[in-house]
């Protein structure tokens, strides 16, 4: 991301501050996409019930990916370049405290995490239509029913579930795939945008990494991974993957 490029701009539906393209058209954005392992996740489908039906509870229903390169230069060059997004934001004008990204580790290693919440208060897009929830991320209905009146799903509640294939003449297409066959050990790539929300007290914001998309590049490690894992149970992720390659 060349930052200069960018800028962030404030938006009033919901509240909040993005970082956009210069003279971005309406409804544009900066997205990132990050290669990796996945290596936790709380993806639909959303089954229930339910373990309160509050809108305090349902508030936080989320999307959620975490995806590592287990050590690789690569990946933690991303380290910097996301230091570099935060101190952009941090330094905006208007701004007195802002919160940065909290990602930990995995296995002593660094990782990134996005999500994205499944319900934005209906009262901050007033001028936003609900959204409908398709089978594979609600097929029994319990976001429906939990939104209620209080809560509309819109675009950025949504996130692309996708799987990149290889046509015979060498080039590539996506096909839509159910967020379900998403499992821990594939290699994916995620896709995410940057919003900071406003916090507790006037100036104060809270950046987020929002997932955008998840794609599915290769399963194979994953599958192979869990047969290994048949025949040497006390070997773990980290140690199966690094054992294949």
């Amino acid at each position: 991301v060349q930052l200069q490029d960018y800028a962030v701009v404030q938006f009033s539906e919901p509240p909040c501050m993005r970082l956009v393209p210069q003279n971005a058209q309406v409804g544009e954005e900066v997205t990132v996409v990050v290669p990796g392992i996945l290596c936790s996740k709380t993806l639909p489908p959303v089954y229930g019930p339910l373990r309160s039906t509050r809108p305090e509870h349902v508030r936080y229903l989320r999307q959620y990916v975490r995806c590592t390169g287990l050590g690789s230069a690569t990946f933690g060059g991303f380290q910097s370049q996301l230091n570099d997004i935060y101190d952009k934001f941090a330094n905006t004008p208007g701004v007195s405290a802002m919160k940065n990204f909290d990602f930990g580790l995995y296995e002593g290693e660094y990782c990134i995490s996005m999500h994205t919440r499944h319900l934005t208060d209906r009262r901050y897009v007033s001028g936003e239509r609900h959204i409908p929830f398709p089978p594979e991320i609600d097929p029994n209905h319990v976001l429906e029913d939990a939104r209620d009146t209080k809560f509309i799903r819109i675009e950025d509640n949504v996130v692309q579930y996708s799987k990149k294939i290889e046509a015979p003449d060498g080039t590539f297409y996506f096909e839509p795939l159910p967020p379900a066959e998403f499992k821990e050990g594939d290699i994916v790539e995620a896709t995410g945008a940057f919003v900071a929300y406003p916090g507790a007290e006037q100036g104060e914001y809270v950046l987020v990494f929002c997932l955008r998309a998840l794609t599915m590049i290769c399963s194979q490690y994953r599958e192979v991974s869990w047969i290994i894992s048949r025949i040497s149970p006390t070997l773990n992720v980290r140690y199966r993957i690094l054992r294949l390659n």
